[in-house]
């Protein structure tokens, strides 16, 4: 009987790709992770933002103004020989601002004191003769003219006399004195600029493009909601704003250009002294104000 042999080894390639699987195996399960790569950490500055009607701020040069002020004058003519007040000054109702030379007047007054004196001794006389029928009604009627004559004359020299004095009308701070003592100066010539306390204006010029949309009714309700619209900076606070609100407009160019006065108005500050004539910047939310109304932020 015969036997034949069958060969169990594998294939010279089969044994050779089992050999670098393997290989493969062992260098996979033996190579080390990669080390993680440390990440820097950078700070952030976190910045408040204001939302805005329309987010553009057009920038003014204004001028300031008293909401409510009175330029005060004297009714008649003459030599300023009192000056009691200089701007920045508080006064009080019927407090005396300035004076004039009186000497002129008060001689007038005594003349005509004196013509009525003489005028209402006649009239008495007059009186009595009358009701005696020692003088004709005519006579009497005559003396009655003289004496209410004399009486007017006297009352218009006291006028006169009173006009020499300038007085405070209401209480407030005299932004402006344009005068100096001993100066002649003319009725009706300013000689202190009064405001009231409380607020101010600022004025500014506005181009005409711009001007031509504006919309005050926007600026109402804007206002109404308790919104902002226009804020005020001055030089001495610089870094400060002050709110603000759309007040009115010329429709009238300013003389010799093509731009328009607008004023805003503010509360008076407590924390600085603003008086009359004093410089301003204003920042005024245009696009709110000429109807835009996109939403957008501002970046302090």
């Amino acid at each position: 009987m015969k036997f034949k042999m069958v060969s169990t080894a594998m294939p010279l390639r089969g044994l050779q790709a089992l050999a670098m699987l393997s290989s493969l195996l062992v260098m996979g399960c033996s190579a080390e992770a990669p080390p993680l790569t440390q990440q820097t950490v950078y700070p952030v500055k976190l910045m408040t933002l204001e939302q805005a009607q329309s987010g553009t701020l057009n920038q003014y040069p204004g001028r300031v103004s008293a909401s409510d002020h009175s330029e005060l004058s004297f009714r008649v003519g003459g030599e300023l020989t009192e000056l009691a007040v200089k701007a920045g000054d508080t006064v009080e109702k019927g407090e005396v601002v300035a004076r004039l030379d009186d000497r002129d007047a008060r001689t007038r007054l005594e003349n005509a004191r004196s013509n009525f004196n003489l005028a209402q001794a006649t009239f008495e006389r007059m009186r009595i003769s009358l009701e005696r029928q020692a003088i004709s009604q005519a006579r009497f009627d005559e003396a009655e003219a003289e004496y209410l004559s004399a009486r007017a004359q006297l009352a218009s020299a006291e006028d006169q006399l009173s006009y020499t004095v300038l007085k405070a009308p209401f209480d407030g701070v005299i932004s402006r004195v344009p005068v100096d003592v001993f100066q002649v100066v003319s009725a009706q010539q300013a000689i202190a600029e009064l405001q009231r306390p409380g607020s101010i204006d600022v004025s500014f010029q506005m181009p005409e493009q711009q001007v031509r949309r504006l919309q005050p009714q926007r600026s109402r309700n804007v206002r109404a909601n308790g919104n902002t619209i226009a804020w005020v900076q001055f030089p001495e606070l610089p870094d400060k704003r002050y709110a603000a609100s759309y007040k009115e407009h010329d429709s009238n160019a300013s003389q010799g250009s093509l731009s328009y006065e607008v004023t805003v108005t503010l509360p008076e500050p407590e924390d600085i002294t603003v008086l009359s004539g004093m410089s301003a910047t204003v920042l005024l939310d245009y696009g709110t104000l000429a109807g835009e109304s996109a939403p957008s932020w501002l970046i302090p």
